[in-house]
């Protein structure tokens, strides 16, 4: 309790001292939003009925800029997300070989949440570049509370746990991995409608499946939360700190699933009966050596999504680590 009082005392005075700088920025660019959206009548309905979607957002004085909003945001995730959430993990096979899962959010004690009907409506959230399950807690027990929505995250390959057993793999998500995961949400409730809510790169799959099925879509409902329209300009324009910890987590991802990036052969596992580490010929019980052909363009499968250069790239900086300080093949391993 001590350290969350600290932390929420720090968090509020930094976040003062940001909008105090930001807010007579943010107060003067302030201007009504642009909307785009085709001129039916469910959606002129809609625009009529909401005044928030023509109306200049305000935010309140003390967080007012994108920094503080920010900094709000995770502590929001981070302190006020303990709900009386659990959740289920199911992993879903896809045709390729590679899997993801679906994370449902389950109430943690019998009749401690709203119950919900078999045919409620199912949400499927999609997560950021570096987000996983727990960012979405706090927004599936209001939609569960106020809205009676059942709701899952959808996990991509090699996030949170979902081992990368393919060298094929997406940040930005797949259309066949969405696909095949409603499928899997309708086999279980075949009557329920299934709606789509993606944030920041979560939109991809969202926007990538709603473009791709169109009229054979299987979501009645698609809602994008900070999307980025255009993804070269959109990782151009980060700013430190974001960028750097946007980076950091990205290269965790990539040390975290290299051995299948790279096409190496998994390692052993040591806790199963029988499994011996690979022998290796050394002079020095520090200094392994193993011999890795490198993959060029031409021997690359066309299937395979990711660029060939990556593997490369990354094998020659595993390569040139190990030059420089021996550490290089320990690190890869």
């Amino acid at each position: 309790r001590a350290a969350v009082v600290v932390t929420g005392g720090v968090a509020a005075g930094g976040t003062a001292i940001l909008s105090r700088f930001e807010l007579r920025k943010n107060l003067e660019a302030n201007s009504p939003p642009v909307l785009c959206y085709l001129r039916t009548h469910i959606n002129e309905a809609i625009v009529s009925d909401t005044p928030r979607l023509t109306s200049p957002y305000t935010p309140p004085p003390w967080c007012s800029g994108k920094h503080t909003q920010i900094i709000v945001w995770m502590y929001r995730n981070m302190f006020c997300a303990n709900k009386p959430l659990t959740i289920r993990r199911q992993l879903v096979p896809h045709k390729d070989g590679a899997q993801t899962a679906l994370d449902w959010y389950e109430e943690k004690d019998p009749h401690t949440l709203r119950p919900l009907a078999p045919n409620a409506p199912v949400v499927i959230l999609c997560h950021t570049i570096n987000g996983d399950s727990e960012q979405f807690k706090l927004m599936a027990y209001h939609l569960r509370q106020k809205q009676g929505f059942r709701c899952v995250c959808h996990v991509r390959r090699g996030y949170h746990g979902v081992k990368l057993t393919t060298a094929e793999f997406d940040t930005m998500g797949s259309y066949n991995d969405t696909e095949e995961a409603i499928a899997e949400i309708e086999r279980q409730y075949p009557h329920a409608p299934v709606l789509l809510v993606g944030m920041s790169a979560g939109t991809g799959p969202v926007v990538r499946y709603l473009g791709i099925s169109r009229d054979k879509s299987r979501a009645v409902a698609g809602c994008l939360i900070s999307p980025g329209y255009d993804i070269q300009r959109c990782f151009g324009r980060f700013e430190w700190p974001y960028d750097w910890i946007v980076i950091q987590r990205l290269r965790e991802y990539l040390k975290r699933n290299a051995r299948e990036i790279l096409g190496l052969p998994p390692l052993p596992d040591a806790d199963q009966p029988g499994s011996h580490a690979p022998h290796h010929h050394h002079h020095h019980p520090d200094h392994h050596t193993t011999a890795i052909t490198p993959i060029h363009p031409e021997e690359e499968n066309a299937s395979i999504a990711h660029p060939p250069l990556l593997r490369n790239l990354m094998l020659k900086r595993e390569l040139d680590r190990g030059n420089g300080n021996g550490t290089g093949e320990r690190e890869r391993e």
